[in-house]
């Protein structure tokens, strides 16, 4: 059974697509509404909170902490799934680190005016609503795209309804 990782920046869609996902009956999961990852320090692995304060997460937060997934909480999700497809919905710091364990690698693409506009509608603690988190992201949107170009992902355009999105997914993947 395949472990289908969809990837994307903050505000592609990743989320949406893994809630249609379930509601279409696959085995999905979201590194985030999961709590399979935490913000770690960088150096030395500790986990850490990230602050609440939209003003003390700046880039230099960021720069010494990372989203981080375990391994091990993967290769669970993937043992537990038996015969069936795994998607797994996220864009951890350390996605690349984990890139043996995934069979198809879906990156959610969209402009970058489309990316600050979802953006500028998060509110509250969601990634992306603080100023400098915007800019971090609009900063990251032109190489993070690259590099699962690089990779040989399946690009998917995210600008799309939703439905359309997670058709495309499906049939390219074949979980269908």
């Amino acid at each position: 059974m395949p472990l289908i990782y969809v990837t994307g920046m903050s505000g592609s869609g990743k989320s949406s697509v893994r809630r249609e996902l379930l509601r279409r009956g696959h085995l999905a999961h979201d590194t985030d509404e999961d709590d399979l990852s935490s913000w770690r320090r960088a150096t030395t692995g500790e986990p850490v909170a990230r602050p609440d304060a939209a003003t003390d997460r700046t880039r230099e937060w960021y720069a010494e902490h990372e989203w981080s997934l375990p391994r091990r909480k993967v290769e669970g999700l993937v043992a537990g799934a038996g015969e069936r497809s795994v998607f797994l919905c996220g864009s951890p710091t350390n996605g690349d680190e984990l890139a043996d364990l995934y069979d198809v690698v879906v990156c959610l693409t969209l402009d970058a005016d489309t990316l600050r506009h979802r953006l500028a509608g998060r509110t509250g603690e969601e990634f992306g609503s603080a100023p400098d988190e915007l800019r971090l992201v609009l900063g990251w949107h032109a190489s993070f795209e690259e590099r699962y170009r690089r990779w040989g992902a399946l690009m998917v355009d995210a600008t799309r309804p939703l439905a359309e999105v997670v058709d495309e997914i499906v049939e390219r993947t074949g979980a269908g």
